[in-house]
């Protein structure tokens, strides 16, 4: 066999897998196996937060109406020329929010050092992860190109799906692409699951009571029933929070939290509806109504507040006996916590973190 030929089958092979693996058999010391239990167990953590820090930059670059819209026109697009200048947008777009290989690679570099992991295994789950990124996302893509070539009937001119009802048909091929999303996304559950674990684990060395508002997911996930109007004059969607829940998973995070806390002999305390943590206002005394818009905000008294930040203040002033807010304990309390978050967003910011929907603006 020629050079020419080897790397030319090597190619292919390479298409099926990127990654030469070699099974060996080998009688290991114990205190061996438990080394390479904990090292694999630095690189899942490594992965879960570089994970989060891609899924973050991923989920905002989606959330502009530019991205969804060159998105809309590459899809619909025949024109060579056209699709390429399209796609250079594209590039441009994933440049300026970091979703690239580069950002996914030189981001790994510290969080790699800060686990004391080996360059080699920080690339390859960097690899990895991207690999995985860029797979759900061309998937969702073949999956809408396949299901449009199926039912042509169900869509209107502009690409739009018609009102009404419908009648679907999927192709094999569309079948296969949606199997292949299924076992990415049980993985991906599986991830979330072990990364929720460590959250809790974590959460339960700080301390020994855990307080925190009912779990509400399943209502964050329904549709809104009434039809409102913008500023603009246009139609505000209906679609809610479903696929930020399906990510994060929030009411998993609570109910893993409460079982790890009563198991160990802690306290796990949900305060109830009328608490309104995110509504009171101690400065004065009342409950003052703010949009869900409003990630800063100023108390009646001046001072400027975040509000995620001042909900946990709040549920840390809870009084066991009233089973309500301890106005006295907002008032002592309030200085020692207040210095606390301005040296937390100074960190913040001098550190360059975005906080998504935090109202924290990082130059």
């Amino acid at each position: 066999m020629s050079d020419k030929e080897y790397k030319k089958l090597l190619k292919q092979y390479h298409k099926l897998s990127d990654r030469h693996i070699l099974v060996v058999e080998t009688d290991m010391p114990y205190p061996d196996v438990l080394k390479v239990v904990a090292l694999s167990d630095k690189i899942r953590k490594a992965g879960n937060e570089l994970v989060s820090l891609m899924r973050k930059n991923y989920d905002q670059l989606m959330r502009t109406k530019k991205y969804r819209k060159l998105l809309k026109l590459y899809g619909n697009t025949e024109d060579k020329d056209k699709l390429k200048a399209l796609a250079n947008q594209l590039n441009d777009m994933q440049k300026s929010y970091n979703v690239t290989w580069d950002f996914c690679r030189t981001s790994m570099i510290p969080i790699g050092k800060k686990y004391s992991i080996d360059a080699v295994f920080a690339l390859t789950k960097a690899e990895d992860i991207w690999r995985g990124m860029e797979k759900e996302r061309l998937y969702y893509r073949a999956m809408d190109r396949s299901r449009r070539a199926t039912n042509p009937q169900n869509y209107n001119p502009d690409g739009t799906i018609k009102k009404g009802k419908k009648t679907w048909k999927y192709s094999n091929h569309y079948k296969k692409l949606k199997a292949k999303h299924a076992e990415l996304c049980r993985i991906n559950a599986v991830n979330r699951q072990l990364a929720i674990n460590e959250d809790a684990n974590y959460l339960r060395s700080l301390g020994d009571t855990f307080v925190t508002e009912p779990k509400n997911a399943s209502k964050l996930m329904k549709r809104a029933k009434k039809t409102t109007v913008n500023s603009k004059g246009k139609f505000n969607k209906k679609k809610r929070f479903g696929k930020s829940i399906k990510n994060r998973c929030p009411s998993g995070f609570q109910t893993t939290v409460e079982k790890k806390f009563k198991v160990t002999g802690g306290a796990y305390i949900e305060v109830s509806n009328n608490y309104r943590a995110s509504q009171y206002d101690h400065t004065a005394d009342d409950y003052i109504k703010k949009k869900l818009s409003d990630r800063l905000y100023r108390l009646r008294d001046g001072t400027l507040v975040q509000r995620d930040w001042y909900s946990s203040f709040l549920l840390y002033c809870y009084d066991y006996r009233t089973q309500d807010i301890d106005k006295d304990k907002c008032i002592t309390d309030f200085g020692r916590c207040y210095d606390k978050e301005k040296a937390l967003i100074a960190w913040i910011k001098a550190n360059h973190i975005k906080i998504l929907n935090s109202g924290i603006k990082v130059a």
